[in-house]
This record gives C-alpha cells, structure tokens and sequence, in this order.
C-alpha cells in the first residue's frame, strides 16, 4: 500500500518550547483490544447512532439500539474528545443546547434564549469547557446588531452576556481562555481573534490574523493551530508567540477547510482533503504530523482495487475520519456512489506499516465517530 508523504517547511518569527511527554513513540502502539464504536450518520435531515463492534480482526453492526436518540442535525456543533455539544434552533426565537458524552451516554440539555425576547438571533459557534458552554451569537436587525458570547454554568441556569465589537465564526478553548474566531465584514475583509480570560469572563486581547483564515484548532499540546490556504501558525495561548509553517504551492494539507478533524494521542491530526491530482474522490483521507510537519495522503487507488472501489464498496466521497486508538486503525467513513442515503466505514492501518483491514456498510452517510 503505498501513501504519499509531503513535508512543510517551518519559518519561525518567535521560537517557544512546546511540552512534550516523555517515552511517547510517534505512531500509537496497537494493543488489539476490543472496542466500542459510536458511529453518528446524517440520514434524512436527521443525526443517528449506530453502535458497532470492533476488534483487530473484525467490524460488525451492534444490534443494539444506542442511548442517542435522533435528532434534528444540529445549526452548530463543537467536539472535545468523546464529549460533542450541539445547538438546534427549535422555536422563532429560541432554540436547544444539548451536550453528550459518548463515553458514559450521559447528556445535559436545556433551553436557552427565552430571555431575549426578540426573534432576529442567529448562533454562529458554540464550545463548551468541563464546566461551562458557551454559544456565540448575533441579535437585531442589519441597521442595529449586537454581538455576544454567552456564557452558561454546567446546567444551563446561570449565564452572563458578554459583548463582542464582530460576529463569531468559530471557538476555542485552551489554558483557561476562549479564542473567539471573527472577520472584519464591513471594512477590511481581515480576520482576527478576541481572547476571554475564563476565570473572569473579561476580554484581554484582540490579535490580528489577517486574510484566509480557514479554522482554529486546539493541539495535543495545548498550543492553538490557525490554519490558512497557504501557511497555519501555532500560537502559544499563554504568551501568544507564534511559529509559522509555511507550505510548497501545490502542496498544502488543506486541514484548514475540512469538516471533521480528530487528533491522536500524538497529536497527528486525522481528517478529509481534496486530493492532488485527478482522483474521482472529492475528498480522500489525510493525515497531519504536526511534530515533522508532515502529510501523509490516502489516495483510494492505492490500497484498494478499481473493483473493491467501483463495485464492492462502491466509494463516492470521504466524508470523516476518526481513529481507533486501541487497535491503531484510521476510520474512514464515505458516501456510496450516487446515493445520498448509504454509506460505509473502511478501516486502514496508517504509517509506518499502512494497510487496508476490512469494510463495513451502513445505512446512512458517516457523519463522526466516536472509540470507547
């Protein structure tokens, strides 16, 4: 099975050690246990679960009904390890924020908005903390809108209001800070970053990031990932030096616009990319080393047949990819060809030994996935 390998080249304006942990070999030792995958699959406007089996030698449906409940796909999502929290407008003028633990199937929901009293509000990002939420959003008409975050307590009783000067695009959370995404619509067209001291909910800094932000991430490290079309930077959250990647034209990892991204225990980033070259894939499986800066793309052609491809599994589109830490397998979920309502999980073993293990096929097109 062959990948390609592509390695970035690193431009550092203000050097900061990154903590690393001692002992830890780059590629996760497989240990062959059994596990439980939740696979979450988008099938007719709604967002389901279907419980699978995994060991090293096989993956199998879990006639089991899951403790998620269907549900509307949610308006705004945020994911931190096996905990996904989810907003769903539900009324004119409110909506739902819902968060669940694939872990223990433990979940909080509750109400929110009903104070407002007005119907002009659009969410634009949501996040949570081990014990706040936070959603982003924007309330008044185009001659007379503000813009907030609100921060709710663990139950969703208590919350503050705070006021932001642009529309949130996007959160996170790292070293007791929320990183609030935005862009200068009316003026510049350039993005930036508003950072919220935690313990005080006071606004601290505002840092200019520039045109093509495409998204932020939190690091295995703690340190904050903002990617571009060309470049990321890694930003120190605590002292926000940077250091700047910077990629060869034609060569990006493209990490920046992918709608699901999930880090291992390492912090290699799995996620899905447009490939390089001809491919009748939109998007294939990626990897990101961000301690080589190197990326490895899974083009299908190379470790499955043009019969397993077209016919057996009947491959259209990745649309995840997770990874299986207990048996160190990428999971690869994908679209059948020409459905909108079938789909797959393939599982590969990545480098440095890449291979193909076996497919499972599914009703519904994988949407996330989650390994107890």
């Amino acid at each position: 099975m062959k990948t390609y390998r592509i390695i970035y080249a690193v431009l550092a304006l203000a050097v900061f050690a990154c903590s690393k942990s001692n002992g830890i070999e780059d590629t996760p030792k497989a240990i062959g246990a059994s596990a439980d995958y939740t696979l979450l699959l988008s099938s007719n406007g709604l967002l389901k679960a279907q419980p699978l089996n995994a060991t090293k030698e096989a993956l199998t449906i879990n006639p089991g009904e899951s403790p998620f409940l269907d549900r509307v796909m949610p308006q705004s999502t945020f994911k931190k390890g096996s905990v996904l929290s989810m907003y769903q407008k539900t009324t004119a003028c409110g909506g739902e924020f819902m968060k669940y633990n694939f872990n223990d199937h433990t979940s909080t929901l509750f109400e929110v908005f009903a104070d407002l009293g007005s119907c002009d509000l659009n969410v634009t990002a949501i996040a949570h903390s081990e014990t706040s939420n936070f959603i982003a959003y924007s309330v008044g008409t185009d001659e007379e809108v503000g813009h907030f975050v609100r921060v709710l307590d663990a139950t969703g009783s208590g919350f503050v209001d705070v006021e932001l000067t642009k529309a949130a695009i996007q959160l996170a959370i790292t070293n007791n800070r929320l990183f609030i995404l935005n862009k200068d619509e009316e003026v510049t067209g350039e993005y930036g970053m508003t950072v919220m001291d935690l313990a005080s909910n006071g606004l601290i800094r505002d840092v200019n990031l520039g045109y093509d932000v495409g998204k932020i991430l939190v690091g295995k490290d703690g340190n904050l990932v903002i990617g571009y079309d060309t470049l990321h930077t890694v930003m120190n959250p605590q002292t926000f030096e940077v250091q700047y990647v910077n990629y060869q034209s034609g060569l990006e990892p493209k990490f920046a616009n992918s709608n699901t991204a999930q880090f291992d225990a390492n912090g290699k980033l799995y996620y899905e990319r447009p490939p390089i070259g001809e491919s009748a894939q939109a998007y294939i499986p990626a990897i990101y080393d961000f301690s080589t800066n190197t990326g490895y793309l899974y083009i299908y052609q190379n470790f499955l047949t043009g019969e397993q491809i077209d016919f057996e599994y009947e491959i259209g589109d990745t649309t995840m990819v997770g990874f299986d830490e207990k048996n160190g397998f990428m999971l690869i979920g994908y679209r059948k060809a020409g459905s909108t309502t079938k789909g797959g999980v393939l599982r590969v073993k990545p480098v440095p030994e890449p291979a193909f293990i076996d497919n499972i096929d599914v009703d519904g097109i994988p949407y996330d996935i989650y390994v107890k």
